[in-house]
């Protein structure tokens, strides 16, 4: 039997990576902000801005805008009235749950029965270790007024939904070898940003 040859046994050619402003008429368009559609000899992913590095720190940006539009719940919405923080559409589960679930008193979910109706933390146990992992990242000393723990306690999950976000959107990218660019409808999806630090 003839052995193969190597034209048979080649795995893959190296394929262009595709360009987003070549494929999407909302890219090229959008691209004239910034001198136009990619040019034919433009070497891509070659210097320091590889869309990996690009869509992580786009990533940062929008949930960091995200955070900025949280600041009157974090203020004062979150602790004074019910309605304000849906007003100004700011609402979060999290700073609630830190004293409504025992994590202020310094019970563990799952081990520790809690006080009222519900008798356990209700959500799935890798959620749970979530939300335990921030409490014990939250620093602030027990004698400090509940609402700055709270707020703590927001900006510690906040920080680590971040860093979520930050994994999604790469593992976007290196999905598809060729539209690694994918990554950005991830990274700037509105939907995401706003509701990010509604819940786990």
């Amino acid at each position: 039997m003839p052995s193969p040859s190597a034209e048979d046994t080649s795995v893959h050619e190296k394929r262009p990576v595709v360009r987003p402003t070549d494929q999407d008429e909302v890219a090229a368009a959008g691209s004239e902000l910034f001198g136009g559609r990619v040019g034919r000899w433009a070497r891509l992913g070659d210097g320091p801005l590889t869309p990996v590095r690009v869509v992580a720190l786009v990533m940062i940006g929008m949930f960091a805008l995200g955070m900025v539009q949280k600041i009157p719940c974090y203020e004062w919405a979150w602790f004074r009235g019910a309605t304000s923080q849906y007003t100004h559409a700011c609402y979060s589960d999290i700073p609630h749950l830190f004293m409504g679930r025992g994590f202020a008193d310094g019970l563990v979910p799952y081990f520790d029965r809690l006080s009222g109706d519900m008798q356990y933390l209700e959500y799935p146990v890798l959620t749970g270790v979530f939300m335990q992992v921030a409490a014990w990242l939250t620093l602030t000393p027990d004698s400090d007024p509940i609402q700055q723990r709270e707020q703590m306690y927001w900006m510690v999950n906040a920080g680590m939904l971040m860093i979520c976000a930050v994994v999604i959107a790469v593992c976007t990218v290196r999905t598809h070898r060729r539209r690694p660019w994918d990554g950005l409808l991830v990274a700037l999806a509105p939907a995401f940003v706003l509701t990010a630090t509604i819940n786990w």
